[in-house]
């Protein structure tokens, strides 16, 4: 469409559902046309667009945004490659693909670069460049449903023409930290949680007890991949402690 296609386009799905909050997605390797920035400065004018996602990875483009529009419209990164600079030329967050996989990990790196810590988001931006790389090494959302079904989040279905990752890019995801074994690993804390909760719920605590050392020696196991990500620990203990039992049967049973 043309630049005023695009208004036009807006408008029309404002005037649809009045005070329904749009938010504008400028992707042109998708779509194959660019937003620029004078039909996001026409956009303010439309009440329900809020927001928009700048996928260009120019720092220039993000600047020149700010400047026709400035704070009339929040401005979110849809480039996993550039979050920090971003933020640092006036956006607010990301829409992201790699947060799909290490989640804690982009909100670290939003929070680091909101609060004007530099050193700390510039390290953490490099240091998830190649996780990124891998994640775009074929077309979206191949790798990520690979990397995702690695880590046994999902299963690594894909309907047509997307087909599963090939060898070579599925290399660079194991390069970057991933392996089939991690889904078995996270499929094992699962089954060992939910045992572990019927044992409870059954009052037979001795039976908890050894679910719940199985379930942290299968989270021990995954500790590398905190490592290798500087991800902090989980929240749930890695020491069986007697608290912890009476932690969880005070959950199910409502007895202090």
């Amino acid at each position: 469409p043309t630049q005023e296609g695009l208004v036009q386009h807006y408008k029309a799905i404002a005037r649809a559902h009045p005070g329904f909050p749009l938010v504008a997605y400028n992707v042109p390797g998708r779509t194959g046309v660019d937003m620029l920035p004078e039909t996001c400065a026409r956009l303010c004018d439309i009440a329900e667009v809020v927001g928009l996602k700048e996928a260009t990875g120019n720092m220039a483009r993000t600047v020149e945004i700010v400047e026709k529009c400035g704070p009339r419209l929040q401005l979110i990164s849809g480039d996993d490659f550039t979050i920090a600079p971003f933020i640092a030329c006036g956006g607010s967050g990301v829409i992201s693909v790699s947060s799909n996989v290490v989640p804690r990990l982009i909100a670290d790196l939003v929070a680091h670069s909101l609060a004007g810590r530099r050193t700390e988001a510039t390290a953490l931006q490099a240091k998830l460049n190649p996780l990124h790389r891998a994640l775009f090494s074929e077309s979206n959302p191949i790798p990520l449903k690979a990397a995702l079904a690695m880590v046994g989040r999902c299963a690594d279905e894909l309907r047509l023409p997307l087909t599963p990752m090939s060898d070579g890019p599925r290399a660079k995801l194991k390069e970057a930290g991933f392996s089939e074994e991690f889904g078995e690993i996270n499929k094992s804390i699962r089954v060992a949680v939910q045992q572990m909760e019927n044992a409870v719920s059954q009052k037979d605590f001795e039976k908890a007890q050894f679910y719940r050392e199985q379930e942290v020696s299968a989270r021990e196991n995954l500790q590398f991949i905190r490592e290798r990500f500087d991800v902090k620990s989980s929240t749930r203990k890695v020491v069986v402690t007697k608290g912890d039992i009476d932690e969880v049967v005070s959950k199910w049973t409502g007895v202090p």
